[in-house]
């Protein structure tokens, strides 16, 4: 049996049911990025935005999203770094809106720690597989740019059920991208 498998699957489940419970539950009000919330003392909402959606369809197209990601790099790290990444990810997400775009008033979505989860795998997976590994990576940095200068990607709204906060995948981006070096870091550091 491929215990590699089996990790990432037990990863994404966990995922899944936590957001599937805090969605559909009456927690989901208080779960909310609420930036007058956050500013006047409720600090976890920084984090937990992340992990509450606009609805099912949102819900649905995330784990669509991540499921991608863990099937194509899921490998390159182990089942602590990932859950490493994807916190500081989210929490990159959260601390980016709240100190960078102070327009947004509130926040839901899984999909900026999932950019940031591609990135920091990328980081191993074009050193590992080449070509395939660039390429990821260069589509990965391609959509971000994309996003920045003309705004969220063609239906993507639609499919989601509301606007798509493109600040968040850079934030979330940037956020794996710092993760996945100081993981990479430690892994150098052990060697020696």
């Amino acid at each position: 049996m491929d215990w590699t498998a089996v990790k990432r699957l037990r990863i994404l489940i966990l995922l899944a049911l936590t957001c599937v419970v805090f969605q559909f539950t009456p927690i989901y009000e208080h779960l909310i990025y609420r930036r007058d919330d956050i500013l006047s003392g409720d600090w976890w909402l920084v984090l937990s935005g992340n992990f509450v959606h606009l609805g099912t369809s949102h819900l649905v197209m995330n784990f669509t999203g991540l499921t991608l990601v863990i099937a194509l790099i899921g490998d390159n790290y182990s089942e602590p770094e990932w859950i490493f990444i994807g916190l500081i990810s989210s929490l990159a997400v959260g601390v980016g809106l709240l100190a960078f775009v102070p327009w947004l008033q509130a926040y839901v979505g899984l999909s900026g720690m999932i950019h940031g989860l591609l990135i920091a795998g990328c980081l191993i997976e074009w050193r590992r597989s080449g070509l395939f590994g660039l390429m990821i990576a260069g589509v990965s940095v391609g959509k971000l740019v994309y996003e920045q200068i003309y705004g969220a990607m063609p239906g993507s709204e639609e499919t989601a059920g509301g606007p798509v906060i493109v600040d968040s995948h850079l934030f979330g981006a940037i956020g794996g991208l710092i993760a996945g070096g100081l993981v990479l870091l430690l892994r150098l550091l052990k060697r020696d």
